[in-house]
């Protein structure tokens, strides 16, 4: 089973064809799976080596991180990781946190029962994955799989726009995979998962809400205490 969750998260990152933004998908997945660390370094030439391209598309992959947050351009010194305690990076997992909240609360309140079905079934794929002890990456992805059913369900094309941006491809990757570095820690998100599920459900939009924003919170705190420790 491990497998074949495995080969479904890597259909789902194939089919660039550009190599900027080969790189920058790339590049995110390293910061997702903590091959890249929070204040690393990215030096242009590494990079333009270890994907065997020049540092034109390098340079152009680091540009477009940086316009989402993902990385910090340094003049005279390149591009660095945003460490978690910088105040950019804490906002944003405040901005976050609410536009999780406001989407549950929506989703709570506006979904139909067709996508209150596909919301469980993210998140019964979510426990088949941690049952099944995929890889960080996989678990990363149906955990995704969740954020993103519930936010279809808010019926919102701004609220979906938003949380692609901001969640799925600003800072907040940064400690995405620390969060859930561990197996209790990912228990603890499935769990987390099914308390909001259970609030939209049972159309609760304020308690919807307070459960997905306590998901960012948990991420950040179990984050910087891994980090500082």
């Amino acid at each position: 089973m491990t497998n074949r969750l495995n080969d479904l998260f890597k259909a789902s990152t194939q089919g660039s064809t550009n190599p900027a933004e080969r790189i920058a998908k790339e590049l995110t997945l390293m910061i997702r799976l903590q091959e890249l660390n929070p204040g690393e370094r990215l030096r242009e030439q590494a990079l333009a080596d270890h994907f065997g391209v020049s540092r034109g598309p390098v340079r152009e992959a680091l540009n477009r991180l940086a316009t989402s947050g993902l990385v910090h351009l340094i003049p005279g010194r390149g591009a660095e990781l945003p460490r978690l305690e910088d105040s950019e990076v804490l906002i944003n997992s405040q901005v976050t946190g609410m536009l999780m909240g406001l989407a549950a609360r929506r989703a709570a309140d506006t979904s139909t029962d067709t996508q209150k079905q596909a919301f469980a079934e993210a998140l019964e794929a979510l426990q088949e994955a941690v049952e099944s002890g995929v890889s960080g990456r996989g678990f990363l992805h149906f955990s995704e799989q969740c954020l993103m059913t519930m936010t279809a369900a808010a019926n919102s094309k701004s609220l979906v726009r938003l949380i692609d941006q901001v969640v799925c491809m600003g800072p907040a990757i940064t400690w995405a995979a620390l969060a859930v570095s561990t197996l209790p820690l990912r228990r603890q998100r499935l769990k987390q998962w099914a308390r909001v599920l259970e609030a939209v459900q049972d159309n609760d939009g304020k308690r919807a809400e307070r459960e997905a924003l306590a998901i960012q919170k948990r991420d950040l705190k179990a984050a910087l205490k891994i980090t500082i420790s």
